[in-house]
């Protein structure tokens, strides 16, 4: 989840957006991706706007991606555009591994 600084510009929004579509595309350990903008009706975002979701292969999937040198150059841009942010990992019930 991401919630914008009051100073980024539309262009440094796109550019995190379309970084974080292309790191998904392009990593082979990510079975799916989404993506969507807040437009919740309830009043509990506290500003969050962005939601990303990736879905790993498994658990090496996913820390591959994690220590990636082109993931740290997104984090870097997100961290550059955003107040904050929240990341959380977490197993579905289906998940092989739990």
């Amino acid at each position: 989840f991401l919630k914008y600084k009051e100073d980024a510009t539309a262009e440094d929004i796109k550019d995190v957006e379309e970084s974080i579509a292309k790191l998904a595309e392009n990593n082979k350990g990510v079975k799916s991706f989404e993506w969507g903008k807040n437009n919740s009706p309830e009043t509990h975002d506290e500003g969050f706007t962005d939601a990303f979701i990736m879905t790993f292969d498994d658990v090496d999937a996913l820390k591959k991606y994690a220590d990636s040198s082109e993931h740290q150059k997104v984090v870097e841009k997100i961290i550059a555009a955003s107040q904050a942010g929240r990341v959380l990992d977490f197993w579905t019930k289906d998940s092989p591994a739990k």
